[in-house]
């Protein structure tokens, strides 16, 4: 049965980058899977503009195909783990144990995946390949009243096309993302938060 609806956001999950250059050209890796429990939301919007279309006799002549140029966003989490921050976010474990923020430090890649339910029994599963945080994390708090809502922390992403090309249609090309359909195999499906689901 096809979906219908989605909703939701869970399983947000995490695999290290490492890309490198060898003889046949640049191969990427991922590395061991870690959970972010905690999510609340997640947005994320496509980057870049649209293309204009070329106007001539009096009527739209000429659309350009669009390039995707990858998507912006943030998600919000009740509260970003320790091994997320010193892993992807600039920070570092000192001698005491505490998280010293670093004045600069090199861009940390990561896959990203998530799950949203729907109205059957297999939910949308979504892979983007090559991701990086683009904020450090804003600190702020609200008094506690009578009643007590948990604050959420706001981390924003930048999501850009990969520089490795996978051959797609007969053509080699870079990819952004991948999400489940109606006919995703069962092996795809069961290993989506265990490995990275590239594209084959």
């Amino acid at each position: 049965m096809a979906k219908k609806v989605q909703f939701g956001i869970k399983d947000l999950t995490v695999w290290p980058l490492t890309e490198t250059m060898t003889s046949s050209g640049l191969s990427i890796s991922y590395g061991t899977a870690v959970s972010i429990p905690g999510t609340t939301k997640i947005q994320l919007d496509p980057a870049g503009s649209e293309p204009s279309p070329f106007y001539a006799d009096d009527t739209t002549y000429y659309v350009p195909t669009g390039k995707s140029q990858g998507y912006t966003g943030s998600f919000d989490n009740a509260l970003i783990p320790d091994a997320i921050k010193t892993a992807y976010m600039n920070y570092i474990k000192d001698a005491n144990g505490n998280l010293v923020e670093l004045e600069n430090s090199e861009t940390k890649y990561f896959a990203l995946a998530f799950a949203k339910e729907t109205d059957d029994a297999r939910d949308m599963r979504f892979v983007f390949y090559k991701c990086c945080f683009s904020n450090r994390l804003s600190v702020s708090g609200d008094t506690t009243t009578d009643t007590t809502t948990p604050e959420t922390q706001n981390a924003s992403l930048k999501i850009v096309p990969t520089a490795q090309k996978y051959t797609l249609g007969g053509e080699s090309r870079s990819v952004v993302s991948a999400v489940t359909g109606d006919e995703t195999s069962t092996a795809s499906y069961e290993a989506w938060f265990t490995t990275v689901q590239e594209p084959s």
